[in-house]
C-alpha cells in the first residue's frame, strides 16, 4: 500500500490510542481533574507523540522523520514518568498505570525506536524525499547581483558558505605593485555576480553582506536563462583570451546572439537603459516594432 498519509502509520496510531488512553484515565478521576498542572503536563506529552510522527512524515525527508521520531519516543517516556505521579497521589489504579505504561512501551520501544518504517514504506518515503528535492531544483533560477564596489568576491563567497550557488567570472590582469608585477583575478562584470537560487532563498540572498540588489524591472528580479549562464561558464572554461567590453552607451547599434544557433539580429539600446549590466540583452525581451530596441535585462554575447 503506498504511503501517502501519516494517518497510515502504525505508530501514530499506537499514539493516538496512548492519548485517548491518558484522556478517559483524568476524566474518571474528578481528584487528578483537579490536579490541573499535571493534567496539563501528561495531556501535552501524549499530544506531542501524535504531532511529531505527523510533523516528521510531511517532512518527506528520511532523516528528518527518523528524528522527529526520536522526539516523539521522548514524549512517551514524559508520558510513564507522569504516570508515576499519578498513581503515587492516588489518581490512578495499578492495573490502569500498569495498562497505559505497557501502551506508552508499546508506541515508544516496539515501534520508534526501530523507526517503524518498513522497508518497502522507508523506499516509498525516500522518492517521496526526491520528488521534493528535485521539485526544488527545478525551482532555482539564475540571477544577477549588483555589489558593493569591489566586494564581487566577499560575496561569492558568503553566498557559498550559506549553501546558495554563486557564479563570479574572473579574468587576470597584471597588477603593478611597488616592487612587482603581480598577476590577480578581477571579475569579468565589475560590480556583478551571479547566483541561482529559489524564490523563497531571496531574503537571504538580499541580507548578503555586499548585496546591493537584485538585477530586475520594476523592483522584481529577472531570471537569468540557464543557456545564458551555460554560455558565460563555457567561456570561463575555454582558452582563449576575453575580456570585458567597454561600457555600452544608448544608442549604440549591437548584434545580438542568444545562442549559438539562434539567428542574430541588429538591436539599438533603449533611450532608456535596459540593464546596469551591460552585456546586452536576449532577444526576447525587445520590442519587435519598426525600429528595434532592446529593453530587457537579459545577459548575452554581442557583438559590437
Amino acid at each position: 500500500m503506498k504511503l501517502t498519509r501519516f494517518e497510515d502509520l502504525d505508530c501514530w496510531k499506537e499514539g493516538r490510542q496512548l492519548t485517548r488512553r491518558v484522556y478517559e484515565a483524568i476524566e474518571q478521576n474528578s481528584a487528578w481533574k483537579r490536579d490541573v498542572r499535571l493534567c496539563s503536563q501528561i495531556q501535552s506529552a501524549a499530544g506531542s507523540v501524535m504531532a511529531n510522527i505527523a510533523e516528521g512524515f510531511v517532512r518527506r525527508s528520511t532523516k528528518e522523520f527518523v528524528q522527529f521520531l526520536f522526539i516523539a519516543m521522548s514524549s512517551t517516556a514524559e508520558v510513564q514518568s507522569h504516570l508515576y505521579i499519578a498513581v503515587d497521589q492516588g489518581y490512578l489504579s495499578k492495573d490502569a498505570f500498569e495498562s497505559i505504561y505497557a501502551q506508552a512501551d508499546k508506541d515508544g520501544s516496539n515501534h520508534l525506536r526501530t523507526h517503524q518504517i518498513p522497508a518497502h514504506q522507508t523506499n516509498q518515503i525516500n522518492q517521496m524525499n526526491q520528488t521534493d528535492q528535485t521539485n526544488q531544483i527545478n525551482a532555482l533560477r539564475w540571477y544577477a547581483l549588483r555589489t558593493r564596489s569591489r566586494h564581487e568576491k566577499i560575496v561569492r563567497e558568503q553566498l557559498a558558505n550559506q549553501g546558495i550557488e554563486p557564479l563570479l567570472p574572473t579574468v587576470k590582469r597584471l597588477s603593478q605593485w611597488k616592487d612587482r608585477k603581480k598577476e590577480i583575478e578581477v571579475p569579468l562584470f565589475s560590480g556583478y555576480c551571479f547566483v541561482r537560487f529559489a524564490s523563497e532563498q531571496k531574503l537571504p540572498v538580499l541580507k548578503t553582506i555586499g548585496v546591493v540588489d537584485i538585477v530586475g524591472a520594476s523592483h522584481c528580479p529577472e531570471p537569468i536563462p540557464d543557456e545564458e549562464i551555460a554560455a558565460i561558464k563555457t567561456l570561463m572554461t575555454s582558452v582563449l583570451p576575453y575580456d570585458p567590453h567597454p561600457y555600452l552607451h544608448e544608442g549604440m547599434h549591437v548584434e545580438v546572439g542568444s545562442r549559438p544557433a539562434a539567428r542574430s539580429s541588429r538591436d539599438s539600446l533603449a533611450q532608456r537603459k535596459a540593464s546596469s549590466l551591460g552585456a546586452g540583452c536576449s532577444p526576447h525581451s525587445a520590442s519587435r516594432g519598426g525600429g528595434d530596441r532592446c529593453r530587457g535585462c537579459h545577459i548575452c554575447l554581442i557583438r559590437i
